[in-house]
């Protein structure tokens, strides 16, 4: 390897580093995805047992601005975790990441309530994602 391309090679390394979202991304698992309409309402997100136990989760909403108020897990004995979110997420963001209490238990749904949209037009669509 000739001087030239170890220096590049070097460069290159040392920014990945600098981009946290590259190295976070890896541990992180879509838990399931819905459409939602934009009106005030209440929306589902099963996940089951057979996606086994997570420590964190977050939700990501892809194509449209949307007031997130409230997101509840319900694990698999039937307790609930509620989480308060009242608050603007922007489309392509991700809610802040949730710890939960329950790591031995599986989630069987995420649910949450949502208010209208910023600019009122359209549909979004809204991911659960969960960290082991």
């Amino acid at each position: 390897m000739d001087r030239r391309t170890f220096i590049l090679a070097l460069g290159s390394a040392a920014l990945v580093p600098t981009f946290p979202e590259i190295a976070e991304a890896a541990p992180w698992t879509r838990l399931g995805t819905v459409r939602v309409n934009g009106r005030l309402d209440r929306e589902i997100i099963p996940v089951g047992r057979s996606r086994g136990t997570f420590r964190q989760i977050r939700l990501r909403v892809r194509d449209n601005d949307l007031l997130l108020l409230d997101v509840v897990v319900r694990y698999g004995n039937g307790t609930v975790e509620r989480f308060s979110v009242r608050n603007r997420i922007r489309r392509g963001s991700y809610t802040r990441t949730f710890d939960l209490r329950g790591h031995d238990r599986f989630i069987r749904e995420i649910y949450f309530t949502y208010g209208r949209f910023t600019d009122r037009r359209g549909s979004t669509s809204v991911e659960a994602w969960g960290r082991r």
